[in-house]
């Protein structure tokens, strides 16, 4: 299940490096999936109230349509390799956020060799597009894949492991967040029957495909009240509700704050939130 093509090139790869004292601003979502190498110095990332400290080997993955930036005041300030990706498997994506917006990975040794000459190569061809770019460019993005799946089941324990039914299933619901797809929906994006789905689903996560959906629809409503100024009715309507009311009970059984409320705390900063 690849991620529809677009007629931009599969993917970009750039170096970027900042001095001491630098922040970016707030990033914008996109729909495409970014890998963040530190190869020099250090700083952190920023993604939905979470503060990530990268060094040199972190690679952060950042799952589509999140917003995000860095900071540094590191003395050697922050240098990183990108890769941005327009086409992916929803599945394989999951494998690597374990259900998070964005994920920290350690790559130390022959990981950290390899996926810099993976990106080394992504960046010859990126810069020098021919006619076979797109078909050298996708089999770089498996090997990329291939290469971070073995370095996460390399944790042990910490790593769990989802049949292919409930990957595809979850990122699938993830995939559709704003809207409400049915439970043959999902399951027929997972390639099994709605109840085998349940079952298996529920055994694996601890949880519902309708409670996985709502979380992913919960996490979507708190990241656009943040970034936008859209009315509450409209915020709504982009996620699937009809009206602001059912919306805002939605929210409130989740946050203890109607939206309007969360979102004029959330304006405020950390010092309302205390």
């Amino acid at each position: 299940m690849w991620h529809p093509p677009s007629k931009r090139p599969v993917f970009a790869a750039g170096r970027k490096r900042y001095y001491r004292g630098w922040r970016s601003p707030a990033y914008p979502r996109a729909d495409i999936v970014q890998l963040f190498l530190v190869t020099h110095g250090g700083g952190d990332f920023l993604c939905r109230g979470r503060h990530i400290r990268a060094n040199v080997g972190t690679l952060v993955v950042l799952g589509p349509d999140v917003p995000h930036a860095w900071r540094t005041n590191h003395p050697d300030g922050l240098g990183y390799d990108m890769i941005l990706l327009r086409e992916w498997d929803p599945a394989r994506v999951d494998v690597l956020l374990e259900s998070e917006a964005c994920r920290a990975i350690r790559l130390e040794g022959e990981m950290f060799t390899a996926f810099r000459e993976f990106y080394v190569r992504m960046e010859i061809e990126f810069e020098h597009r021919d006619a076979h770019t797109p078909a050298i460019g996708r089999a770089l993005r498996d090997a990329v894949f291939g290469l971070l799946e073995r370095a996460v089941e390399g944790r042990g324990s910490r790593w769990i492991r989802f049949s292919e039914p409930v990957h595809r299933a979850r990122a699938f619901l993830r995939e559709n967040r704003l809207g409400n797809p049915s439970a043959e929906e999902v399951a027929r994006a997972a390639g099994v029957s709605p109840s085998h789905l349940r079952a298996l689903f529920r055994r694996e996560t601890g949880t519902s495909p309708k409670a996985f959906h709502l979380a992913c629809k919960f996490e979507s409503a708190k990241d656009m009240l943040h970034a936008t100024d859209l009315p509450l009715k409209a915020v709504a309507q982009r996620l699937g509700f009809p009206d602001v009311h059912p919306f805002s009970v939605f929210f409130r059984d989740r946050s203890g704050l109607p939206p309007g409320r969360w979102r004029a705390r959330d304006r405020k900063g950390p010092a309302s939130r205390a």
